[in-house]
């Protein structure tokens, strides 16, 4: 995979850092950019970030594991910059590609999870909440510096998530929801990218296979 380097710092770093120095409008917008992040990995199945999914009881389900705070990244901020998190070591669960018999239970819990769209952002945002404040408290063990610092700088983050963060979450959900019902998922089925598809589907025909069930099942949820 090649990807541009990204200058800025984690998720946990930039909580304990840089995310002090925003305004409301700004912090507003990065919730926004997590939710947004999120609900393409929910469709892709990259189960290794904000949303934390649990194959148990031979079932894919929500559980409020940590997020990993290390699979995104946030730019280094210029003065009045929006900061932009950024999507790194981007990849599909394994068994999304490789096990068919995963790949179907994965699709029934995208089916079941998707089929009303108010209950299904709801209970993504409560996942991604609760995921967010597992991983703070487990990790601020991990942190270097004044403790008292720390965990003030965390309790601002941890109080704005809850004020600010999981409405504007939910939004970017809904954003990226109908960005890939208008425009990503159309455009993987027209001829623009054609050449991608037509090697991916020669080379990595599990990926593009599985990539392409997905794709379909989300689309035909629309009106659920």
């Amino acid at each position: 995979m090649i990807s541009e380097k990204v200058r800025g710092a984690n998720l946990l770093d930039f909580a304990m850092g840089n995310y002090c120095l925003l305004n409301e409008s700004q912090k507003v917008k990065f919730f926004t950019r997590l939710g947004r992040i999120a609900m393409l990995d929910l469709v892709v199945g990259n189960l290794d970030r904000l949303i934390q999914i649990y194959y148990s009881d031979n079932q894919y389900q929500l559980d409020p594991m940590e997020v990993n705070l290390g699979n995104v990244m946030v730019n280094s901020l210029q003065e009045g910059a929006n900061p932009v998190p950024y999507a790194i070591d981007d990849g599909i669960d394994p068994d999304l590609v490789m096990n068919l018999d995963c790949r179907q239970k994965y699709l029934a819990f995208l089916e079941k999870l998707l089929s009303n769209q108010e209950s299904c952002f709801d209970l993504l945002v409560e996942n991604i909440s609760d995921s967010f404040s597992s991983a703070l408290s487990t990790q601020i063990d991990d942190c270097q510096g004044s403790r008292a610092e720390i965990v003030k700088r965390l309790n601002m983050f941890s109080k704005d998530l809850q004020q600010l963060g999981v409405k504007a979450i939910r939004v970017g959900l809904g954003e990226m929801f109908n960005l890939l019902h208008e425009s990503l998922i159309p455009a993987w089925n027209g001829e623009s990218i054609g050449l991608l598809k037509n090697q991916m589907e020669k080379r990595l025909p599990q990926l593009h296979s599985s990539l392409t069930e997905r794709f379909k099942l989300f689309q035909s949820m629309r009106n659920k």
